[in-house]
């Protein structure tokens, strides 16, 4: 899954790159897309992943691995800590959105005002958060909230806690914030064998092509059990 503002456009290189080495690869257009944006409550959203695990199973996989970059991989957590028959979930840059910057400060408490007044689903503009810069979206007070103030329940560390397969999070050195937030989200997860936490020279963006050696390395241990 694509992060915030991207689309499976931009996952082309990876999906090749797994598809070059035997795998089946769906990318679906998540409603944090560039067209979409918030169309969705979050929530709402990672259940739209279900549909692409079932179009994987009926083109014939047999296992099933979640992934995503930067939101992407907040929501392949998510996902995983609430479905069974996973054979694993990979982060490339993960972390979840909540955390608000001075400039985003106010539009989430006015957000907040909103919903509290019974306004939640009147559509507006927000300043919204994002790791290279300001940018504002129209929305729902309700939808912004369930991105960018979700309950403690909803963040990626709670979500890590309650996985039920093997994580693999690959964070980049020149992306030190997400770094951090990662391995505090990964020393949450239940102890797996094949869970790994791997740091590649790379920023934000840059995570993805840095970190599919080590992806396609893990693939291969999961799907060789071990």
């Amino acid at each position: 899954m694509h992060g915030k503002r991207g689309s499976p456009g931009y996952l082309a290189n990876t999906k090749t790159a797994l598809e070059d080495h035997g795998y089946l690869v769906s990318t679906p257009e998540m409603c944090w897309s560039s067209n979409r944006m918030y169309d969705r409550a979050y929530l709402d959203c990672v259940t739209e992943i279900d549909a692409a695990v079932a179009d994987l199973r009926q083109r014939g996989a047999k296992s099933i691995v979640v992934a995503g970059h930067s939101m992407g991989g907040t929501a392949a957590v998510a996902y995983g800590a609430n479905h069974d028959g996973l054979t694993g979930i990979i982060g490339f840059a993960a972390a979840d959105a909540f955390f608000g910057p001075p400039h985003a400060l106010p539009d989430i408490a006015r957000a907040k005002s909103l919903v509290d007044e019974g306004k939640g689903d009147v559509l507006g503009e927000f300043e919204d958060i994002r790791p290279s810069g300001r940018m504002r979206m129209r929305t729902t007070a309700a939808h912004f909230l369930s991105f960018v103030s979700p309950p403690a329940a909803h963040r990626m560390p709670a979500n890590a806690a309650r996985l039920r397969a093997p994580l693999l999070m690959v964070a980049g050195t020149l992306d030190m914030f997400t770094l951090e937030y990662a391995a505090r989200a990964y020393d949450r997860a239940p102890d797996y064998a094949l869970n790994r936490f791997v740091q590649v020279g790379a920023d934000h963006s840059g995570t993805l092509q840095a970190g599919m050696a080590p992806v396609l390395d893990w693939l291969a241990s999961l799907m060789g059990g071990s």
